[in-house]
């Protein structure tokens, strides 16, 4: 069934479906993780490479250099490291056995980074829990499916639904 450019399914299968790299952002939510479990299969089905991406939000802090207040952010190197350890735990209860792919954890917007992380590592597909409840990755395939490189599945608890990206005007 097609409505709105996207393409629902319940259960696991999503037919016809090629990917070379998977991209799986998460928050470490319930969402995020029912996306992972959907997308470990799916990569080995496909032969894809998956990647988890974790995007710690910024610093910020204003700063005067004599011509008015600047907000100026940076990157907090504790939050890095623990969003890397726990992107690590994540990634191996994920599924049975290791985990075969990487991890990435950045600093800064989240749907920026994700996009940035979509195009640099030549993404085929953005594989995303939905949430009904509040969750960071709640609203973000609305929000990144505007600049996609590649098409977005959103995982919810009813099936997946398959998000081709906008076309800009």
């Amino acid at each position: 069934m097609k409505t709105n450019g996207a393409q629902r399914t319940t259960g696991r299968a999503i037919p016809h479906l090629k990917a070379r790299h998977i991209l799986v952002p998460t928050d470490f939510s319930s969402a995020a993780r029912r996306a992972i479990r959907y997308a470990r299969p799916l990569a080995v089905r496909c032969g894809a490479r998956l990647t988890l991406i974790h995007v710690v939000s910024p610093q910020r802090y204003e700063a005067d250099y004599g011509y008015g207040p600047v907000v100026r952010q940076r990157a907090d190197q504790q939050q890095l490291t623990l969003a890397a350890r726990r992107l690590r735990s994540v990634g191996r209860v994920a599924g049975s056995g290791a985990f075969l792919g990487e991890r990435l954890v950045r600093c800064g917007d989240a749907a920026t980074e994700i996009l940035r992380a979509a195009r640099e590592l030549k993404t085929d597909l953005i594989v995303m829990g939905e949430n009904p409840t509040l969750s960071a990755l709640q609203t973000m395939p609305q929000r990144i499916s505007g600049g996609a490189p590649c098409r977005i599945l959103v995982v919810g608890t009813n099936g997946a639904q398959l998000v081709k990206p906008r076309k800009h005007a």
